[in-house]
């Protein structure tokens, strides 16, 4: 359980900065808007970072903690089609079990919501505007941002 832990907390420590990327067969600057499908060319830093990500979602989404509701990930995943359609079929999402508010975006485009965050809404508006938010983090590239600054800082 400890590994898990620590793998959340990595999680969210390289989201809370926030997410975005943009896509295309070249690497575009961290200051371009990451368009719908993109991927980093394989030999890029930005794809090592992708590919931690994607391990970590793995983890996530097969561990205990994610909810397995089809209905919720169904009326989830419409919010999220409807509030930004470029992106509805490449973000993907879990509902995790934390009685915490919050949500967060990885570089890769996979979010977390946390049951906490879902508890607290008053209405679907709520939850449509989180979820906007966090795929604005994914679109311009916040946590890839976060993740430079922390790396370029750390290196002596």
């Amino acid at each position: 359980m400890s590994q898990l832990r620590a793998l959340l907390l990595a999680v969210i420590a390289l989201t809370i900065g926030a997410c975005q990327t943009t896509g295309g067969p070249t690497q575009l600057p961290t200051s371009e808007d990451l368009p719908p499908g993109y991927r980093p060319p394989p030999s890029s830093p930005e794809a090592g970072l992708w590919m931690a990500m994607e391990r970590a979602e793995q983890k996530l989404t097969t561990s205990g903690r994610a909810i397995r509701d089809p209905q919720l990930q169904t009326y989830i995943g419409d919010i999220i089609c409807k509030v930004s359609p470029e992106y509805c079929e490449t973000v993907r999402f879990a509902v995790i079990s934390n009685a915490n508010f919050n949500a967060n975006m990885a570089p890769q485009g996979f979010m977390q919501m946390w049951t906490g965050a879902l508890l607290r809404f008053d209405n679907e508006a709520q939850l449509a505007y989180v979820l906007a938010h966090e795929i604005k983090h994914y679109q311009r590239r916040h946590s890839l941002k976060r993740w430079e600054t922390t790396r370029d800082s750390t290196n002596a």
